[in-house]
């Protein structure tokens, strides 16, 4: 009885053995919906394996994003800079700007960006990184903004939602709205006579909108090295999979995510408009210091000032 016991016993344990030794552990990479999404096709089209190991994407909601890096969940993710700016340092750090800035200024009714003095202009998201992009931009234009009262001399900012704009237009209430991609191409497919007239990006200069982060002490520099050589090549598969982009990235959502991609209005000059790249964070350091002094200018509690311990140097 004793032998068969410990015969039952070996065989347990060697089960154990087996199937602890044989499950890999994973890299979870997460990513917001949107133009972030739109950066990590390449890798989520071939399930790339980061470290050699078995890794998820995961497209998550811009609500979710913040807590799973936060809380260490996530190995690898994209993220908004300003957020990027209060996590990095001791957990994570800043391997490369992944999206530059797509807002757009669309109307049906001006032709350029003074054409708003004197009238309500819209923004998605006004209290947060696209309003404050938004005023910078009107600094730089010394168009005169308030919050609170329109007069002749100055635009009066207002927030809203896509679908709010949409309905907005349509009916005559709104004129001019700051918007990012993919909610531009939504709007110009809905809102007759819609144009986009006025490039934010154009305005200011090419700026970091959402960069890329590497858990500490996870990967070596060369898996990085080779993470690198994949992430270069994210303008050109976008361009040349448009097709595919839909399926890609529907097959990566987190569960009760919808994305806000629409299958029909995936096209090259939307991928343009959401002006994806890959720069590395250290070479970027002075735009990513200088867009964060801008918007800290504005709102001091917008984001945080990055220490140069957070850039990931590979040749470091």
């Amino acid at each position: 009885m004793n032998k068969i016991l410990c015969v039952m016993f070996a065989l347990m344990v060697s089960v154990f053995i087996f199937v602890g030794c044989g499950s890999a552990s994973q890299v979870l990479v997460v990513m917001p919906d949107g133009a972030p999404a739109l950066s990590m096709l390449g890798l989520m089209s071939k399930d790339y394996k980061i470290n050699g190991e078995s890794t998820e994407y995961r497209i998550v909601s811009s609500d979710n994003i913040a807590g799973l890096v936060a809380n260490r969940q996530a190995d690898v993710a994209v993220l908004p800079l300003n957020l990027a700016s209060k996590v990095c340092g001791e957990d994570y750090q800043i391997l490369s700007v992944m999206t530059f800035g797509n807002l757009y200024l669309v109307s049906n009714a001006g032709a350029s960006v003074q054409d708003v003095i004197g009238h309500n202009l819209y923004v998605i998201n006004l209290n947060n990184v696209p309003g404050l992009t938004t005023k910078i931009m009107l600094n730089e234009l010394n168009i005169p903004y308030s919050e609170s009262s329109q007069t002749q001399d100055n635009t009066m900012l207002i927030g809203a939602t896509a679908q709010e704009l949409i309905g907005g237009f349509m009916s005559g209430k709104v004129e001019y709205a700051v918007v990012a991609e993919p909610a531009v191409s939504l709007m110009l497919s809905q809102v007759e006579g819609l144009e986009v007239i006025g490039d934010v990006q154009d305005i200011m200069g090419e700026y970091p909108q959402s960069v890329l982060v590497i858990k500490k002490n996870v990967f070596d520099a060369e898996e990085i090295g080779y993470l690198i050589e994949e992430l270069q090549n994210i303008v050109m598969f976008a361009h040349s999979n448009v097709t595919k982009i839909y399926d890609i990235i529907e097959s990566h959502l987190q569960e009760g995510v919808v994305t806000s991609f629409k299958e029909n209005l995936i096209t090259r000059d939307l991928i343009t408009r959401c002006n994806i790249g890959f720069k590395l964070a250290v070479d970027e350091k002075q735009n990513i210091d200088n867009y964060i002094d801008a918007l800290r200018e504005i709102n001091e509690n917008s984001t945080n000032l990055i220490p140069p311990e957070a850039y990931y140097d590979i040749t470091g």
